[in-house]
């Protein structure tokens, strides 16, 4: 199994990011890895091509998807500073920090460093195989190409843990990337599947909530106001609330509330994280009040909710193998 680093990035520099993206990002350096293996790859499944975190500050930088080498692969692309381009159907979005792109190779699909940016820094994962692909067409087909996600999710931690990992040699064998990269894909899934339900609503939801929305998505580990919330979705806070309730049939505190819970739980899921860190990860600065609210929502507590989920996790492993 050959992983090396892909070019001669190795700068700790982490860069001008705002907090939450540091606090993400804080241990991952500038290094970009490609995976190659001598024994069979799971191809079928799903296995990393290329990783990396990048920071480009010349307008050279351009990639056209159409004119890879690389074929038959996937990547994902999170900003975490700095401003790119990207550009599909003769349609251009910037990428700024919090936005990321999923995108096929070949394809008519352009990134790029435009000449008014001084800089673009980003995580990326490249994949290649069929559930990989079966990802991407579900997400693409129902949420577009570019996105807003918070540095905070799981989905952000997972890829940065990825990395990581490899940058330590861990994921040394062909099985193990490919296991990786199908818990990857899964919180992938996860993730926009939540997106999904939190859009039930559809295009019915006008854009003053949809805003609204995406403030808290990427804002709820902050001690946000309901004023800085209805601010967002430049409406008054009164108008705001009764728009917000009619909309979602519940209060946007409640919704705040919830949205933290959901994300704590996939934190004690996906981390080894103390209950006290997630706590003040998702937003709350009472510990003691964030186990009671846990509770509230889900029936047992944070610790509970880990050990009664690790124990069904071995109870499966144990049937698999019997």
């Amino acid at each position: 199994m050959t992983v090396r680093p892909a070019d001669n990035q190795t700068n700790d520099v982490i860069g001008d990011h705002s907090d939450f993206l540091r606090k993400i990002i804080n241990n991952v350096k500038l290094d970009t890895f490609f995976l190659s293996f001598d024994e069979i790859e799971q191809n079928d499944i799903a296995t990393v091509r290329y990783i990396g975190h990048e920071e480009r500050r010349s307008s050279d930088y351009y990639w056209d998807n159409l004119n890879r080498v690389d074929t038959d692969t996937f990547m994902f692309q999170y900003t975490l500073a700095g401003k790119g381009i990207f550009e599909v159907n003769q349609t251009r979005y910037d990428l700024t920090p919090g936005k990321a792109f999923f995108a096929s190779v070949p394809s008519d699909i352009r990134y790029f460093l435009p000449e008014d940016s001084t800089k673009w820094e980003y995580v990326f994962i490249t994949l290649t195989g069929a559930e990989v692909k079966k990802c991407w067409e579900y997400i693409q087909k129902a949420h577009g190409y570019v996105f807003d996600i918070s540095a905070d999710s799981p989905l952000i931690q997972r890829l940065i843990k990825i990395h990581q990992d490899i940058a330590k040699g861990y994921l040394d064998s062909a099985f193990k990337a490919s296991g990786k990269s199908y818990e990857w894909l899964m919180t992938c899934y996860h993730h926009f599947t939540e997106v999904k339900s939190e859009d039930t609503l559809g295009d019915e939801l006008d854009e003053p909530i949809k805003q609204a929305l995406i403030f808290i998505q990427t804002h709820f580990h902050q001690q946000i106001t309901l004023d800085e919330i209805a601010e967002s979705a430049r409406l008054s806070k009164y108008y705001f609330i009764k728009k917000f309730k009619h909309c979602l049939d519940e209060t946007p505190q409640t919704y705040l509330v919830k949205f933290r819970i959901r994300t704590a739980q996939d934190l004690l899921l996906s981390t080894s994280k103390t209950v006290k860190d997630i706590a003040f990860d998702v937003g709350f600065s009472d510990i003691s009040y964030f186990r009671k609210v846990f509770r509230a929502i889900t029936g047992v507590s944070p610790t509970e909710f880990r050990s009664l989920n690790a124990l069904q996790s071995l109870e499966n492993v144990v049937k698999e193998d019997a």
